[in-house]
């Protein structure tokens, strides 16, 4: 009996455990993604200061995500306007009736 509850104790120590690592890794993940979201807001300026060649490799990938961002824009309008054409003349397109 005495064995059960020390085997019983170990198992909801490590759930317990288990519990507090996903709830870290869910907090590391969220911080991750607002990071994502905003690179810019989250470098801190201190240390951007403090080290130039950090600052200029930080602004040229700022410059280089502003770019992918545009060219993403341009690929979706082209995208939509190809199947936006194509669905006009596509002769399997859907007749109402």
């Amino acid at each position: 009996m005495g064995s059960e509850m020390c085997i019983r104790d170990r198992l909801h120590a490590r759930v317990n455990q288990l519990i507090g690592l996903q709830e870290r890794e869910q907090v590391l993940r969220q911080q991750m993604q607002s990071m994502m979201g905003a690179p810019k807001a989250e470098m801190p300026a201190a240390l951007l200061e403090d080290n130039s060649e950090l600052a200029v490799r930080a602004q040229a990938s700022e410059a280089r995500y502003e770019r992918l961002k545009g060219a993403m824009a341009l690929l979706i309008t082209a995208i939509e306007r190809q199947n936006g054409a194509s669905n006009a003349v596509s002769p399997d397109a859907e007749t109402p009736g």
